[in-house]
């Protein structure tokens, strides 16, 4: 049930690509909030709203194992919190989901200005629609068993998950990173493909927090599921998952300021969404940058090698700029604290060394004591 919410809240990210709560500080720009209702464009009917509530509560009703009076307390939490939200932000919802479907239903990919506008304005309504779910499910605390409320805290690390993900990839075009050349597909089978192939991806990862929620709960089952996913990944070759630059100094970082579970899952979440802006690029452009490889390996004078070294690095620019992007979202990872021990464990380190070296005996040239 949480998938399909989580996916709702993804679905902005995903259709217009052409395929937990961050800081203040790492929020985009709010430009002003539309005030006036449009006078044209879907908006759902209040029985329409009711509907899909009770159709979301009877899921949960399946799934948690509901009694009558937990489905009822259940159903009207849903219903006085929810549609006043969407009542509250209709004007600013309406308007966005207009300018997504023209868009759409554009050929042409809209303007890097114009989406990250959009995606300032996208990303603290599904910030807020969060924390509107997380406070609805705390109400429920209160009628549901301590098995119902471990179920339900599974589910939630699987919805704030996919919020997440959405999140990441609405806040990447909120600082100007759309890239209409490689994300942006027309409409057809390609871009069917591509948001079926997310939507999946998100579905896995979603699955995985569930689980992984569960274990740390004491559920035998999703514990050994747990097990038995590291163990299978342990038993793969390295040649089958090598560690690129960028998941190196993803892990390095982790490491250096030794984020906690929260920061980490953050900072792979980073990696994940500059891994797949980054992949899209060299589809893309694979050819391209394979051809003006091998001008430059095969350049027989400095003039011809010039003009092919000039070539790749235009070509490899917007990797270089995503790598960029992706190192100073996760410098908004690490607290003050964190940054203040890394910086002391690293000089305790530089004062060592030198003691280290000159604990060694003394070499020859040739490296021979």
């Amino acid at each position: 049930m949480w998938c399909k919410v989580s996916l709702f809240l993804a679905a902005l990210s995903i259709a217009a690509t052409p395929t937990f709560a961050q800081t203040a500080e790492d929020q985009p720009p709010r430009p002003p909030r539309a005030t006036k209702i449009p006078d044209a464009g879907f908006w759902p009917t209040k029985v329409m709203i009711e509907r899909f509530l009770d159709r979301i509560v009877d899921e949960m009703a399946t799934v948690y194992e509901f009694d009558d009076e937990q489905v009822e307390l259940t159903r009207a939490v849903f219903q006085e919190r929810i549609p006043a939200w969407l009542s509250e932000n209709r004007a600013e919802i309406q308007t966005l989901m207009n300018e997504f479907f023209e868009a759409q239903l554009d050929d042409e990919p809209p303007d890097v200005e114009q989406v990250a506008i959009w995606a300032q304005r996208v990303y603290p309504l599904i910030d807020e629609f969060e924390g509107v779910i997380t406070e609805t499910t705390d109400e429920m605390r209160d009628f549901l068993t301590e098995d119902q409320i471990a179920a339900l805290e599974a589910s939630m690390a699987a919805f704030h998950t996919g919020a997440s993900l959405a999140k990441n990839k609405i806040r990447v075009w909120a600082d100007g990173g759309f890239d209409p050349e490689n994300e942006w597909i027309p409409p057809g089978r390609e871009r069917e493909e591509r948001e079926r192939a997310e939507r999946e991806r998100m579905r896995a990862e979603m699955e995985a927090a569930r689980q992984e929620a569960l274990a740390e709960r004491g559920d035998p089952i999703a514990a050994q599921r747990l097990a038995e996913s590291d163990a299978h990944d342990g038993d793969e070759p390295a040649e089958s998952q090598p560690a690129d630059e960028w998941t190196r100094y993803t892990l390095a970082f982790i490491e250096r300021y030794r984020l906690n579970r929260e920061q980490r899952q953050k900072a792979m979440q980073y990696l994940s969404v500059a891994r797949e802006s980054r992949d899209d690029y060299l589809r893309a452009r694979g050819d391209e940058l394979e051809r003006v490889t091998q001008m430059l390996e095969a350049a027989a004078d400095e003039p011809s090698r010039r003009a092919a070294l000039e070539a790749y690095e235009k070509l490899n620019a917007p990797i270089e700029r995503r790598f960029q992007q992706l190192k100073d979202r996760l410098d908004t990872l690490p607290t003050r604290e964190q940054r203040r021990q890394a910086a002391q464990r690293q000089a305790q380190q530089n004062e060592a060394e030198p003691a280290s070296a000159a604990s060694q005996p003394a070499t020859e040239p040739d490296g021979r004591p």
